[in-house]
């Protein structure tokens, strides 16, 4: 912190870094506060002649030059008190300067300091009159740091040093700025390496990503042929589900039919069975008791037997009855075996003659007969 201490009141220069005030005001409280912030402070004060000229000048200022005394004094003290704290320089433009003030700022410090020669003068003579005066400021030059007589030459050493300070500052900031130049290329140096590398892989993410995207349409397209081929499935399925439902109507309803069919068949069997029985019982009676019956069915039976369509080994050998009944083959044919469905050989098929033409059904004789006397001649199929 510089404290610049001026033989005028002017304390509106202030600045960062810099305060000012009057040697004609209680400038030590403002010190001591200062003091107590833990600063270290460089006071820059007014030439002693400045200080007794403005007092001989502005006697309103100051009532006596027992004040101005005991401001010299003051510096004095603070000095001796805070030695390692406290650094005292008498005003000069090459001190502000060398402290760091601003030029412009030193110059209108400067010019507050500016005193008529005549003014000067009555304040050499004065001092000369106020030996006491005078040995105050002896007391304050053997006890600053520097005195008066030997600032031009620590000027110049001080500015030495900051030359060299400067060239120092300068060789250094040279080499930190190669070093950060060196850094800053061999940084460029890794970047285009990491450019060329991100180009590398952006040219291999471009041809993944063309490939991804051909895989994709491609993938996209089967999706949407499967989709056209699982609504095409679906629809098909839903024509067989309704398909299979209406079959599946049928087979119930041909199911019922069966089971009628059944019913009626077994009704059919008991009484084609009732009526077999009873024609058989019939033809017994007829062949025992009727001279004509038995005439009539022998001439039948010579008919058959005649026939080509008819083989006694082989309608002996599959109807073992026959042997039993102890009746010639046809006679046996003629009675009982045409009306019960059986075959008489392997060409004549009984029931299929009658399945296939109903008027022989609705005849009622012996197939066989009717295939001999009409079914031969109308080239009708007997097997």
């Amino acid at each position: 912190m510089i404290v610049y201490i001026t033989s005028c009141k002017s304390e509106s220069l202030s600045s960062e870094g810099l305060k000012v005030f009057s040697f004609h005001e209680n400038f030590m409280e403002k010190i001591h506060q200062l003091l107590s912030e833990k600063n270290e402070i460089k006071i820059v004060y007014s030439a002693p002649v400045n200080l007794v000229a403005s007092s001989l000048v502005r006697p309103d200022l100051v009532s006596s030059f027992n004040e101005s005394e005991a401001s010299l004094r003051t510096l004095c003290f603070l000095r001796n008190q805070y030695a390692e704290r406290v650094i005292l320089f008498e005003a000069s433009f090459n001190i502000l300067r060398i402290l760091g003030v601003n030029e412009d700022l030193a110059n209108e410090l400067m010019r507050l300091e500016h005193i008529s020669p005549e003014q000067k003068a009555v304040a050499l003579n004065a001092l000369l009159i106020r030996p006491s005066l005078q040995d105050a400021l002896n007391e304050l030059r053997n006890s600053t740091e520097l005195s008066v007589s030997s600032i031009s030459d620590e000027f110049i050493r001080i500015s030495d040093e900051l030359l060299d300070s400067s060239r120092h500052k300068k060789l250094v900031s040279s080499k930190l700025l190669r070093s950060k130049v060196e850094e800053l290329t061999r940084k460029l140096k890794s970047t285009e390496l990491i450019k060329t590398a991100a180009e590398k892989e952006e040219k291999k993410l471009s041809g993944s990503v063309l490939e991804l995207t051909s895989h994709l349409l491609n993938a996209q397209e089967e999706f949407e042929n499967l989709l056209k081929k699982y609504n095409s499935d679906k629809a098909f399925n839903n024509r067989i589900i309704k398909e299979r439902d209406l079959l599946q109507r049928k087979v119930d309803s041909l199911q019922s039919e069966i089971v009628r069919l059944k019913k009626e068949n077994s009704r059919n069997k008991n009484y084609a069975l009732w009526l077999l029985t009873a024609l058989q019982s019939a033809h017994r009676k007829l062949w025992k008791r009727s001279f004509r019956f038995r005439k009539e069915a022998k001439v039948k039976a010579n008919k058959i037997k005649a026939s080509e369509c008819f083989d006694a080994i082989y309608y002996g050998t599959h109807n073992s009855d026959v042997s039993a009944s102890k009746m010639l083959p046809e006679i046996h044919y003629v009675l009982y075996g045409a009306y019960e469905g059986r075959n008489p050989s392997l060409k004549f098929n009984t029931i299929n003659y009658i399945s296939k033409y109903h008027d022989v059904a609705g005849w009622g004789g012996i197939p066989l007969i009717h295939y001999i006397e009409y079914g031969a001649a109308e080239n009708r199929d007997m097997s």
